[in-house]
């Protein structure tokens, strides 16, 4: 995403080959590769920019389809392993919780009343997401028919300043949770397995946000901003070798590496 029409763009892994894929006046963010590499969902606006009640679900495949039509805020994409299936943030239940449905918009079914940001695991069978708690975020564990859920993460506390867990994605071999968590004037990668064991990545100045594990649980990609200046980072799993491969106004869109 860039400055202006907040349009989607896509790009080598070593920030080689930039070039947009969507125009328009709307604001266009959360894309996400299908599992096959051949189509992205994403959110947009564009049927009436600015307006809270106009984002949606869209599908660019060899075409663009809009997948939701109606009144309802929809957002926060995940796609099941085998694409059948998109997970979805959406107000449409009074309050916004966790829905999926096929991929072609039909279907629709709430998982959980009071989540956020959802992410599938690689087997298809647990979805992570985001649950506020009080003061807190912490990211939880369901499985896929909204069931047996269960927090993973137990977010530290000092006094009045409470730490928030959020975008939780999975490793390509399921073993490993990215995410979030802002605590303390710090915004940072950490990971964490099945165990709730937690450890941070980054560690630089700035704020370090949307990480994106390469297909091979090798590399993580993220945003990285400090003061005025924002751009999309890799570095190893373990949060080593930090390398800037493209610059712009990215943190709202989000980062998705592609998995052949």
């Amino acid at each position: 995403m860039k400055n202006g029409p907040f349009d989607l763009y896509r790009m080598r892994a070593d920030g080689s080959r930039l070039r947009r894929i969507t125009s328009g006046k709307g604001f266009e963010r959360y894309p996400r590769w299908s599992p096959d590499g051949k189509r992205i969902a994403y959110v947009s606006d564009r049927t009436k920019p600015g307006a809270a009640t106009a984002y949606e679900v869209y599908v660019l495949g060899t075409a663009l389809r809009r997948i939701t039509q109606d009144r309802f805020i929809d957002d926060q994409l995940s796609w099941s392993p085998n694409g059948a299936k998109l997970a979805f943030v959406s107000n449409r239940g009074g309050k916004f919780g966790i829905w999926v449905m096929n991929a072609n918009g039909t279907g629709k079914r709430l998982l959980t009343s009071d989540g956020a940001v959802p992410a599938w695991s690689p087997d298809g069978n647990t979805l992570a997401f985001v649950r506020t708690s009080g003061r807190t975020d912490a990211i939880w564990l369901m499985d896929a028919d909204g069931g047996n859920q269960r927090r993973l993460t137990v977010p530290p506390q000092l006094g009045s300043d409470y730490a928030r867990d959020s975008m939780p994605e999975w490793s390509p071999d399921g073993e490993t949770l990215a995410f979030v968590r802002h605590y303390r004037g710090r915004t940072d990668i950490w990971v964490t397995g099945p165990d709730g064991a937690t450890r941070r990545l980054t560690k630089d100045a700035g704020a370090h946000t949307w990480p994106a594990w390469s297909p091979d649980g090798r590399r993580i990609a993220y945003v990285h901003a400090l003061a005025k200046r924002q751009g999309i980072f890799v570095m190893t799993a373990d949060g080593a070798g930090a390398k800037r491969v493209a610059g712009g106004a990215v943190a709202a869109a989000g980062v998705d590496l592609l998995h052949d």
